[in-house]
C-alpha cells in the first residue's frame, strides 16, 4: 500500500507504508500500538477512499540505545549524571543505525518521538523535528535530537510518572520515527503544519466518539484553536462544524523554533499552506466531517475503548498514535448536596472517569505557595489539590508532573471555563496516572478553612466522570 502526500508542501510523494525494527529487542509500546492497530485502522475505512492511513515508521528499540547509556554512566538515581549523555559520542554501528530512517524517508521532514514504555500520549518525553536534507547534514540534529530523548528519561517528571504507575525505573525509550505532516519549506525556519485531532472511539455506552480538533502541532490540545466534536455533532451538526472551523483559523498558531514551541501571531504562512493543502483535496470541514464518519465506522467493528492522534496529510488523517484507555465502570455515589464542597456540570470541566477517596488537602492561593508545592507533595499522598484562580491564568501557570505526582485529585478553582491547555501539558500524565481534574469553584466555607501553602486534613469522596460531564468532591462522614 502506498500513502501520498505533499513534501515540504509543495510536490506530491509516494512512498510504501513499511515498518522497520532497528537493534535488538522490540520497539517500544508507541511502535507496538502502531503496529497492532493498523489492520484496525485501514479496516474503518470506506470501500471508495482513504479516510485515515497508518504510516511508515522506523524504530530503535530500546537495546538499540543500551551502551550509549552505559557509557554515559547516567543513572536515574542521580539527575545530575545526565548531563553525561550530552557529551556521548555515538559508536560507529550506533551512527549506522541512525542512517537508516534518515536514508529511508528521504526527502521527507520527519518527528522523532520517544518510544517509551507507555502507548499513550502522556507528554512527558522529548519529541524532535527534523527538515529534509542531505544525510550527513541531518545527523547531527538526529543524533541530538536521540540525546533529547534519552535525556528526558532521566528527567523529574519521567522518574515521578514511572514511580506512581509502577513502571521500570531503568528501561529507557526507544526512539520512533515517522513522516511529519508539516510544511518544512518557511524561510524563517518555521514549521508549520495542517490539521491534528485527537479521539476516543467508543468513549462512553452509545457514544461512539469524543473528537478534538485544532490547527497546528498539537492543535487539538490547545484551547484557543480546537474544538471538541462528538457523536450528536456528527449526527445533525456538520453545518456547525464548518462554522466554527473559521474560527479555528483565525485562532493564534504556533510553530517550532530550534526545537521549542512558542507563540506564532503571523498567519499567513498557516493560511498560504492551507489554501494550498485543501486546494486540490477536501476542504476543512469536509476533512473533519470525514473522519468524524470514520470513527462511527470504527466503533461499529471494534467494541474496544482506544485513543488516537492523528494528521491531515493533504487528502488523508495519518495516524500518529494509538493505546487501549480503559475507562472504569463506576457509579455515581449517593451523597446528600449539603456534603458537596463543589459540583461541576459540562464536559469542559472535568476530565477523568474517577471514584477516589482522599484524606488530604493541598491549598495553593498564591505564588509564595506554589514554590512549596513540590515539597508539600513528597510529604503527601492521596491527597486534594487546590489551585487558586488568584495564581493568574491557566496558560501561563505551567506544573510540573513531579510537583503533583501524589495527587488524587485537582481542582482549578475559579477557573471557568475548564482549560484544555491543562490537557495539553497535564492530561495525557494525569489521564493515565489517574488523577481526576475539575474546574469550579470550591465552597466558600470550605476554601476558608485549609491552609495556604501546607496540608489540611479533610476525608473527601471524589466522583469525575467526563464522559457523562459531570463530577463532584464531598466531605465524608
Amino acid at each position: 500500500m502506498k500513502f501520498s502526500f505533499k513534501s515540504n508542501g509543495r510536490d506530491t510523494v509516494h512512498i510504501n507504508i513499511w515498518r522497520q525494527t532497528i537493534g535488538q529487542g522490540e520497539p517500544g509500546a508507541k511502535s507496538l500500538a502502531l503496529r497492532k492497530y493498523a489492520p484496525l485502522a485501514e479496516a474503518a475505512n470506506p470501500d471508495s477512499r482513504q479516510i485515515v492511513n497508518s504510516l511508515p515508521t522506523c524504530s530503535l528499540t530500546p537495546e538499540f540505545f543500551s551502551g550509549i547509556i552505559k557509557r554515559s554512566g547516567a543513572s536515574h538515581d542521580n539527575l545530575e549524571s545526565r548531563r553525561a549523555l550530552g557529551n556521548i559520542a555515538f559508536t560507529k554501528e550506533e551512527i549506522e543505525g541512525i542512517i537508516i530512517p534518515l536514508t529511508r524517508f528521504g526527502d521527507l521532514c520527519t518527528a522523532w518521538r520517544s518510544d517509551e514504555v507507555t502507548a499513550n500520549g502522556v507528554g512527558l518525553w522529548h519529541t524532535g523535528f527534523l527538515k529534509s536534507g542531505a544525510i550527513h547534514a541531518l545527523l547531527p540534529a538526529a543524533q541530538a535530537a536521540i540525546i533529547e530523548i534519552l535525556t528526558s528519561d532521566f528527567s523529574q517528571d519521567a522518574i515521578a510518572f514511572k514511580k506512581r504507575l509502577g513502571l521500570p525505573m531503568e528501561t529507557v525509550p526507544g526512539v520512533l520515527v515517522m513522516p511529519l505532516a508539516a510544511d518544512c519549506s518557511n524561510p524563517n525556519g518555521a514549521f508549520t503544519t495542517r490539521l491534528h485531532a485527537n479521539g476516543i472511539v467508543n468513549f462512553w455506552e452509545n457514544e461512539t466518539m469524543r473528537l478534538d480538533v485544532g490547527a497546528g502541532i498539537g492543535g487539538a490540545n490547545n484551547k484557543y484553536d480546537s474544538f471538541r466534536l462528538t457523536s450528536l455533532s456528527y449526527r445533525g451538526y456538520q453545518k456547525e462544524v464548518a462554522q466554527r472551523l473559521d474560527g479555528l483559523l483565525t485562532a493564534d498558531a504556533n510553530y517550532l523554533s530550534d526545537g521549542k514551541l512558542v507563540p506564532y501571531s503571523q498567519l499567513d504562512l498557516t493560511y498560504s499552506w492551507l489554501d494550498r493543502s485543501f486546494k486540490d483535496n477536501p476542504t476543512p470541514p469536509d476533512a473533519i466531517l470525514n473522519l468524524m464518519g470514520y470513527f462511527s465506522r470504527l466503533a461499529s467493528i471494534t467494541k474496544e475503548r482506544l485513543y488516537w492522534e492523528l494528521a491531515f496529510f493533504d487528502n488523508a488523517w495519518g495516524l500518529l498514535q494509538a493505546a487501549e484507555t480503559n475507562a472504569k465502570n463506576i457509579s455515581k455515589p449517593d451523597i446528600p448536596d449539603s456534603q458537596k464542597v463543589l459540583q461541576v456540570k459540562g464536559f469542559e470541566n472535568v476530565s477523568g472517569i474517577q471514584l477516589i477517596e482522599a484524606d488530604k488537602v493541598i491549598y495553593i492561593k498564591d505564588a509564595d505557595a506554589l514554590g512549596l508545592l513540590s515539597e508539600l507533595n513528597n510529604e503527601a499522598t492521596n491527597y486534594l489539590l487546590i489551585l487558586s484562580a488568584e495564581l493568574g491564568s491557566i496558560e501561563e501557570m505551567y506544573l510540573h508532573f513531579w510537583q503533583y505526582s501524589n495527587a488524587a485529585a485537582i481542582v482549578f478553582d475559579g477557573f471557568y471555563p475548564y482549560s484544555t491547555t491543562i490537557g495539553s501539558h497535564m492530561n495525557g500524565a494525569t489521564r493515565e496516572a489517574g488523577i481526576a481534574l475539575f474546574s469550579g469553584n470550591m465552597g466558600g466555607s470550605f476554601r476558608d478553612s485549609l491552609k495556604n501553602g501546607g496540608i489540611s486534613d479533610k476525608k473527601l469522596v471524589i466522583y469525575a466522570h467526563e464522559a457523562l460531564g459531570e463530577g463532584f468532591i464531598a466531605t465524608k462522614d
